[in-house]
């Protein structure tokens, strides 16, 4: 059933992708990697994260925090913050997926793909998509 707040969430999901698309057109070097996704722990969605070269980058940290200046503050909104640490070198993707588990099914609601440039204990973002 689609409410109101499903679709006020969504729209709020992909507004934020898209100012995190266009922020990240330009390259940012650091020698940690964060990434900050909106998030809604009342709705049964969590972020999940892998990715496809093993040895490049390593999550030294995650922790959500409520947004409680938002609109949204009653609904539990807020973002999840991912923060990786070079370990080697090369480019390396991590996908994240907005996921709700019913039953033995996984539904997917976001899914985005970051994509890094590693050399020394530099990380470079090259695209989001």
């Amino acid at each position: 059933m689609i409410t109101l707040l499903s679709i006020l969430q969504q729209f709020v999901a992909f507004f934020i992708a898209i100012i995190a698309t266009i922020v990240n057109l330009i390259p940012l070097q650091s020698n940690t990697v964060s990434v900050e996704l909106y998030a809604n722990p009342d709705s049964g969605y969590q972020w999940e994260y892998e990715y496809d070269k093993t040895q490049i980058l390593t999550l030294s940290s995650t922790y959500y925090t409520h947004d409680t200046s938002s609109i949204l503050s009653n609904s539990g909104g807020g973002i999840q913050h991912f923060n990786f640490r070079p370990v080697g070198e090369g480019t390396v993707n991590i996908t994240f997926s907005y996921v709700k588990y019913s039953g033995n099914r996984k539904i997917v609601a976001s899914r985005y793909v970051y994509t890094y440039t590693v050399s020394g204990s530099k990380a470079t973002l090259c695209q989001v998509r």
